[in-house]
């Protein structure tokens, strides 16, 4: 019996093994190096499915919403953002795409904390007066939604959609 790891970002999914049953048996280099080839091809292959799943997610959550929203990663960097984002604060596309959320608003730290916090258990979180600022220099106050895109217990990306307050929006059905 031999057993090869189907591995991503160093946590192991699966795996693939072979056998042989009727006598003992000393696998070939080259029967070692298919199943290696193999199980590394899978880890790509699902690495490549949940990616595709999250920006179907994301796109369809970005197509769906009026309200503003973007989407971060786990270190709180800006990925992407929706066209209400950008008149919420009179920006171009590039001026906020991998930037932190701690230069974005505020009120970024209590952001970054409540993403941080979330797992398989606690998947979405609102947070209540959250300070925006807006492209006339004024403030706001709003309610955030965040709600985890990636699959439970990995490094997620994380929805914000940014609500006025006492408006219910649910970013539960990503």
């Amino acid at each position: 019996l031999i057993v090869f790891p189907i591995v991503e970002s160093d946590k192991i999914l699966g795996c693939l093994s072979m056998h042989y049953c009727d006598e003992p048996y000393a696998f070939s280099d080259d029967v070692l190096e298919l199943g290696e080839a193999v199980s590394t091809e899978l880890s790509a292959a699902i690495s490549r499915a949940k990616a595709a799943a999250q920006r179907e997610a994301e796109g369809r959550v970005f197509k769906q919403t009026s309200f503003p929203a973007l989407v971060l990663d786990n270190a709180g960097r800006v990925r992407r953002f929706n066209g209400a984002f950008q008149r919420m604060l009179s920006v171009s596309k590039k001026d906020y795409v991998n930037q932190s959320i701690l230069d974005l608003i505020p009120d970024g730290q209590r952001v970054l904390d409540a993403v941080r916090g979330l797992s398989p258990v606690r998947q979405s979180v609102t947070l209540g007066e959250v300070l925006v600022s807006q492209s006339d220099g004024s403030a706001s106050h709003v309610d955030v939604c965040i709600s985890a895109l990636a699959e439970a217990g990995a490094a997620a990306d994380a929805l914000l959609m940014f609500v006025p307050p006492g408006t219910k929006q649910s970013v539960n059905s990503v």
